[in-house]
């Protein structure tokens, strides 16, 4: 078995979750075409979710409500309830884990993608059945095999299934086609079992990797399975947008497609990997040649409680946060909502956070700001008065009452949940929000979209795990660093008004350039090494991201003092190597022609000493963070 071959994952996908969820409190709209709105009425409110009925008809997610009857004159509208003041979608989060609870009876490697999305490893159940011989008699009802494997008739789907299975009859021979035809017993059993106890259909994906299960599952919706060989990879990708895979969706996407001229999945295959590591760098360039090739080595976490939990609301029009009364009411309403959930997630899954994140956005752009807390009762006023100690310096008002520059989003969240009882934050609650991880961009037309669909979205997540590095930590060593490198930039800087020749000025920039480039390698290897091992072994929802307007990279939240040191870092050694060329350029034009022996030998004297200055400034001040990021 190869490395792409090694596993046998499944996507399981509940179709149009909530119109089902609604449909199951009123089944008599079953069948019919059907959609479920927001709570805000203007024009029958944007739609959210659309069942497959009512697509036939051109309805499509994210219209408004009186646009699709226009489409389609039967349309039935489901609005999400409302509680103070915003959508109340506890019965969804509900109904979400009746369905994982089932999933979880038939498999233990279980990953919660988002509400209604679940990433199976079903690896050691397959071997299992397969070394016992335990499925003899593969009978599918409702499952697809992509590619062609028919000689008769190639548009029969069921018959195209039934000649692959007569290629693979024998289960007892070693091979990936045979692990994904017991596989797919094990999926369709628990679909089956979600349908009978609960009443939801879902279609699913089952494939080798977490992109290729996700890639097939929407091949054949709804209620249908689809099986993806080994050998079918390659045709299906050739077929595939490139913005329909995972993190190619943004600007790296766009690049591919508009300065590249790459459409499809296929186009990026045929590119060599050592021009996309030439034009992307080796990690991601890396990456994309394997990706292209339908290579995810991506794990399965067995993750099924949410990765964080947040509350958010956005503010349009007359609605916007423009007095201090309407920023502290929503606060509260938001906060109260946090503290319900918050209960709740502790009496099911016995854990408590111990990050708290506040999300804003206004006309200047988006900001968070986070801090570590160390307690373990949780209340509405508690978050109230951070949030609200926070928010103040947002407010750029004179006048107490009103607030400005208004707020179009405002969210709070927590995560980096550990067992009850187990928060040993050393932290100060005090300092909440105190550190400069404040991010400030104007907001992408992306990130637009983001906020509008937050309200459903603070639910879903994108295989993360929770981070490893204390805050307070981080705080101390951005006050380290910082201050020793502003104090390492003074003993740099020699004051010597002695003159130097041309040579020697051209031999200290020389030596100068070289150490100060030593000095960023190790800067950028210290910041680089971190950034590289926490992506590696952890992930994160999308709503614990920020972007950073001084490199437009995404960084977490909390790791945004870390991430301004790196900056820093950077600037300071610019500002060495500009600095030293103003003062050699200087002095360069105070040079004249008139200079007799003594001049020029106190001129390349004193020269010799600037250098060595410099060069000894500068290697304490390599020395000084090699010693300090060793201790760390």
């Amino acid at each position: 078995m190869n490395r792409l071959n090694d596993r046998i994952i499944c996507l399981i996908d509940m179709d149009c979750f909530y119109v089902q969820v609604e449909e199951i409190e009123q089944p008599e709209y079953r069948g019919k075409p059907c959609g479920v709105s927001q709570y805000n009425p203007y024009k029958g409110g944007g739609l959210i979710a659309v069942n497959y009925e009512a697509r036939k008809f051109g309805v499509k997610r994210g219209m408004r409500g009186e646009e699709a009857k226009k489409l389609c004159p039967d349309f039935n509208i489901f609005y999400v309830k409302e509680k103070r003041g915003k959508a109340d979608l506890t019965k969804y989060r509900e109904a979400s884990q009746k369905i994982f609870e089932i999933i979880l009876k038939h498999c233990d490697k279980v990953e919660k993608a988002s509400i209604d999305e679940a990433y199976l490893d079903l690896t050691d159940l397959v071997m299992d059945k397969f070394r016992n011989q335990s499925i003899n008699n593969v009978k599918f009802s409702d499952s697809f095999v992509y590619g062609s494997f028919s000689l008769e008739n190639q548009a029969d789907p069921g018959k195209n299934l039934e000649a692959w299975l007569d290629i693979n009859s024998d289960l007892s021979r070693e091979c990936s086609d045979v692990y994904l035809i017991i596989g797919a017993c094990i999926v369709q059993e628990i679909r089956q079992d979600i349908r009978e106890t609960l009443g939801y259909h879902c279609s699913a994906g089952i494939a080798q990797n977490k992109t290729l299960a996700k890639l097939c599952a929407g091949l054949n919706k709804p209620n249908k399975q689809t099986i993806l060989p080994a050998n079918s990879v390659e045709p299906l990708l050739a077929t595939i947008p490139i913005n329909k895979i995972k993190n190619l969706g943004g600007k790296l996407g766009a690049i591919l497609h508009e300065q590249m001229q790459l459409n499809t999945v296929g186009d990026l295959a045929r590119q060599s990997v050592n021009d996309l590591i030439k034009s992307f760098g080796e990690k991601t360039g890396n990456w994309l040649n394997q990706i292209s090739h339908g290579i995810d080595l991506e794990p399965v976490l067995s993750r099924q409680a949410a990765k964080s939990i947040g509350c958010s609301k956005n503010f349009r029009g007359k609605l916007v946060l423009n007095s201090r009364i309407k920023v502290e009411h929503w606060v509260k309403q938001l906060c109260d909502e946090l503290e319900e959930r918050l209960e709740l997630d502790r009496r099911n899954n016995n854990r408590d956070p111990t990050l708290l994140v506040l999300h804003v956005t206004n006309e200047a752009g988006t900001f968070s700001k986070s801090t570590q807390i160390n307690t373990s009762r949780y209340t509405a006023s508690f978050f109230v008065s951070l949030a609200l100690e926070a928010l103040n310096v947002y407010n750029k008002s004179k006048n107490k009452d009103e607030w400005y520059p208004a707020i179009y989003t405002l969210g709070i969240s927590a995560g980096k949940f550990v067992e009850t009882g187990k928060n040993k934050t050393l932290n100060s609650i005090e300092k909440f929000l105190c550190s400069k991880s404040e991010i400030e961009h104007p907001t992408t037309s992306e990130e637009k979209d983001l906020n509008e669909n937050l309200i459903l979205n603070e639910e879903s997540e994108s295989s993360n795990a929770a981070a490893s590095s204390d805050s307070s930590e981080k705080s101390n060593r951005k006050t380290d660093i910082r201050s020793m490198l502003l104090n390492q930039r003074e003993k740099s800087k020699v004051e010597d008004d002695s003159d130097l020749d041309v040579q020697e000025i051209d031999d200290d920039n020389f030596l100068i350039e070289e150490k100060i480039q030593k000095s960023k390698e190790k800067i950028d290897e210290f910041f680089g090494k971190f950034s590289q091992q926490k992506s590696a072994d952890t992930k994160y929802d999308e709503i614990d991201f920020v972007l950073c307007d001084k490199c437009n990279k995404k960084i977490l939240c909390w790791e945004m003092p870390e991430h301004e040191d790196f900056h820093f870092a950077q600037q300071i050694s610019k500002e060495e190597n500009q600095t030293s060329t103003i003062q050699n350029k200087k002095r360069m034009a105070e040079q004249t022609p008139t200079k007799d022996l003594d001049q020029i030998r106190r001129a390349n004297k004193n020269g010799k000493k600037l250098k060595t200055e410099l060069g000894e400034a500068l290697k304490s001040s390599v020395n000084s963070i090699d010693s300090y990021f060793k201790k760390k």
